[in-house]
């Protein structure tokens, strides 16, 4: 059994749409071995994203990896941070940019800041403990990103002008890791592809890591242009293979791996 950890946005999902090429390849690796979509996104645009692509999957990372599910929405692991932890963050922040893009995340539910909502009072609306902390980086972000980096409590996910607050050590790397050791997956049989830093931690616990961009990182083995350079790579692999045909523009050869 293989198992496989995916990246969605900039990863799978790109000009707003997985291809059908990638789909069909990810519905028959489902089948047979362990697909794992990782994300920073809650899971309210989790499911946003699977409703409209109807992508086939085994667990789901979300919150960079502070929520864990199955396909069936069992918690495999639910890790969350006191609120009173960002409560000066969040002041901060208001008095740099006081209508900020900032979305809370508790399981399954989000909570929005609404626009021109009084700092205090989406403060007030926030459970004891949440999953994850979404900001928009107000204009002067290095700042701001110097005053995040004194928290000690907090771990922080940058992509461009978007962080992610999330539990201390913890990251996507780490539930990958979790679910593995759970399935009992040896580690050569392991992947993971992504294209931002936040799945660098990824990298770090597969054999095999695949970087979606042309600088060149230690903790990646792989750097690629696009998806479908992995499945090429895995094609490669020395395992029973049947020939697919008429799959678009790509004629694949899909791995059927053994249990």
């Amino acid at each position: 059994m293989k198992l496989l950890a995916s990246d969605i946005d900039g990863t799978l999902y790109r000009n707003y749409f997985v291809s059908n090429d990638i789909k069909k390849f990810i519905d028959e690796f489902a089948k047979r071995n362990i697909f794992i979509l990782a994300t920073g996104r809650n899971f309210f645009n989790f499911l946003l994203f699977i409703k409209k692509e109807e992508i086939q999957y085994n667990y789901s990372i979300l919150c960079n990896g502070a929520f864990v599910l199955d396909n069936n929405f069992k918690v495999i692991l639910n890790k969350k941070f006191k609120k009173i932890y960002i409560k000066d963050i969040l002041y901060n922040l208001y008095l740099m940019e006081k209508n900020t893009e900032i979305i809370a995340s508790h399981e399954f539910e989000q909570i929005i800041h609404l626009p021109y909502e009084k700092i205090e009072t989406f403060y007030a609306r926030l459970p004891d403990q949440i999953n994850s902390l979404n900001l928009k980086l107000p204009k002067n972000n290095n700042k701001f990103i110097n005053y995040l980096k004194k928290k000690e409590d907090l771990s922080f996910e940058y992509n461009n002008n978007y962080i992610d607050i999330i539990p201390k050590n913890i990251n996507k790397g780490m539930a990958v890791e979790l679910i593995r050791k759970n399935l009992k997956i040896k580690r050569e049989d392991t992947f993971a592809i992504g294209d931002s830093e936040n799945d660098f931690s990824m990298f770090d616990v597969v054999e095999n890591s695949f970087y979606i961009n042309k600088k060149k990182v230690n903790s990646a083995k792989y750097n690629v242009s696009c998806f479908e350079e992995l499945i090429n790579h895995m094609i490669m692999e020395k395992n029973k293979i049947l020939r697919i045909k008429n799959l678009g523009n790509i004629d694949f050869i899909l791995i059927y791996y053994s249990n």
